[in-house]
């Protein structure tokens, strides 16, 4: 299984890293945005023991544990590389592969790009909040004068 399953990192990765909609991967049912991009997978073998290291901008309900169980059934040979851009495109849990246990799943770090990337979208963000509350204030006052 390794070697069938290292032996197609490229195609695997072609087909995964990038922003998707990824409900095939997910078995969140909430009406977010589901939007995510994943920036690297590396897939290694130490010790006869496979790990998988996934980098993205995050992380739904199961998600991990789901492309980690594809993964696994594409380096079986249950499913071909190619038939990742298909799971994904029908944004269906069922056309994924199964659900890899948690056991040995753990958040690593977070990485100092992403605190910054994640720092500079919360300022946005609050500045569009005080615009915002601004313009509300200038409503109210507007409205204030207008009413009186």
């Amino acid at each position: 299984m390794a070697d069938h399953l290292l032996g197609s990192p490229f195609k695997i990765k072609q087909a995964i890293c990038d922003e998707f909609n990824i409900s095939s991967f997910t078995d969140d049912k909430r009406e977010i945005d589901k939007i995510r991009t994943v920036h690297n997978i590396t897939i290694e073998e130490k010790e006869g023991v496979l790990e998988f290291i996934y980098q993205g901008n995050g992380f739904l309900q199961h998600m991990v544990r789901i492309m980690t169980g594809t993964l696994l059934e594409v380096g079986l040979g249950k499913k071909m590389p190619r038939e990742i851009p298909d799971i994904l495109a029908a944004k269906e849990r069922a056309k994924a592969g199964f659900m890899a246990p948690a056991k040995g799943l753990f958040l690593e770090k977070i990485l100092e790009k992403m605190n910054k990337i994640l720092l500079e979208k919360i300022k946005q963000w609050i500045e569009y909040l005080k615009n915002k509350f601004r313009l509300f204030i200038s409503l109210k006052i507007l409205y204030f004068f207008l009413r009186n």
